[in-house]
């Protein structure tokens, strides 16, 4: 069986690229994500990922290979007009190319983006090919997109032969057909170690994400500020929040330090020299139910304890392998003392207990199992 990925996903080599060169301030969760998902594919099946990040980098090589993986990059027209069709148009074209008349290969497809399924929907039913969905998020639940987007992604939704969703309620949103799925609610990817200098020399508490306020992003910071510890914070990703977290940055004497968007190497680096990896984002009733926040498994991977606000699944995973806290700058400063106050042999365990967790079910190859069950169940 082949595998064709399609994604808006493009090789580490490439996003950290994007990241340093042309100040491609993006959200690496969504990148993380489908790229560690792409390596599971492939640790057991051959994988040629098909990206449309070109249509927003214009990366200069069309087809690059990371290992074992091909990736192609589909080029689009500037217009954001019509980026839409020529989108679709060169992805056709790429399927084709790449499938022929072979029979023995499946689609996987990020199931959020219109564009896409759009076009491998469209060429699955004409050509015969099954396809499988992948939804990350509730759309009802997305932030700045219009309505018929989401009525759209709806539509679009039903229409697969098969699912992979982050929680069991999201696939009943979704999955409306009752078709064959699989639940991947976190995934984590060892990296290489890197031999790049962190930015201080002193304890500190790590988080990188979003940097939206209804992530938590201020508590967490107010939170810093309220403890009574000898540590920095550091924060990396994108968003509005950006200066005002270098503001708090100078006001604080350099306490808090702004790295803005990390590779995965460097992410991977950040979390394992932090005392604390944190994850502050709270959790409405739907967002327990539709959402898991990708970084926490990322954080337990580590070698540092992690600190998360409270999540129904994520506390059945990890029990006391995490440390959980109330969305409120007072737990979580209390969370934080409680942290820096253990013995070295006390945050080892609990470390070790977390990893115990991840070597089990969340590791590239246990994950890459699940997707091959699933595409057993379909093909």
């Amino acid at each position: 069986m082949r595998i064709i990925y399609v994604t808006t996903s493009i090789t580490s080599f490439d996003f950290e690229k994007a990241v340093k060169e042309i100040n491609f301030n993006s959200n690496p969760s969504n990148q993380n994500f489908h790229h560690a998902l792409i390596r599971a594919c492939a640790s057991y099946m051959n994988v040629d990922v098909l990206s449309s990040a070109n249509a927003l980098l214009s990366l200069e090589k069309d087809v690059v290979s990371e290992d074992y993986i091909k990736y192609h990059y589909i080029k689009s027209n500037k217009s954001k007009f019509l980026r839409y069709f020529s989108l679709k148009h060169n992805l056709t074209s790429k399927l084709k190319q790449l499938i022929g008349k072979d029979k023995d290969v499946m689609i996987i497809v990020d199931g959020m983006n219109i564009t896409l399924t759009d076009a491998c929907l469209s060429f699955a039913k004409k050509h015969l090919v099954k396809i499988i969905g992948i939804f990350t998020d509730n759309p009802n639940m997305l932030s700045n997109v219009k309505k018929v987007y989401i009525k759209k992604t709806l539509q679009n939704a039903a229409k697969f032969d098969g699912y992979i969703c982050l929680t069991k309620a999201l696939n009943e949103l979704v999955n409306v057909n009752k078709k064959p799925f699989t639940i991947i609610d976190g995934i984590f990817e060892k990296k290489e170690p890197i031999n790049g200098h962190l930015v201080t020399k002193d304890p500190y508490i790590f988080f990188g994400g979003s940097l939206y306020s209804k992530y938590g992003v201020k508590t967490l910071i107010n939170a810093f500020l309220n403890s009574d510890i000898d540590a920095k914070l550091l924060i990396a990703g994108a968003g509005p929040l950006q200066e005002y977290i270098v503001k708090k940055s100078i006001r604080s004497h350099h306490l808090i330090i702004y790295l803005s968007t990390l590779s995965q190497n460097e992410l991977q680096h950040y979390q394992n020299h932090a005392t604390i990896n944190i994850n502050p984002r709270p959790f409405t009733k739907e967002m327990d139910e539709y959402c898991i926040p990708s970084k926490v498994f990322e954080y337990a991977g580590s070698n540092a304890i992690t600190i998360s606000t409270y999540h129904t699944r994520l506390k059945e995973v990890f029990g006391d392998s995490i440390i959980w806290v109330k969305d409120n700058e007072f737990d979580m400063a209390e969370a934080i003392e409680k942290v820096f106050a253990m013995t070295n042999e006390e945050k080892e365990k609990i470390v070790n207990s977390a990893h115990e967790v991840i070597n089990k079910n969340y590791t590239i190859s246990e994950v890459g199992k699940k997707i091959v069950d699933l595409i057993k169940n379909i093909a």
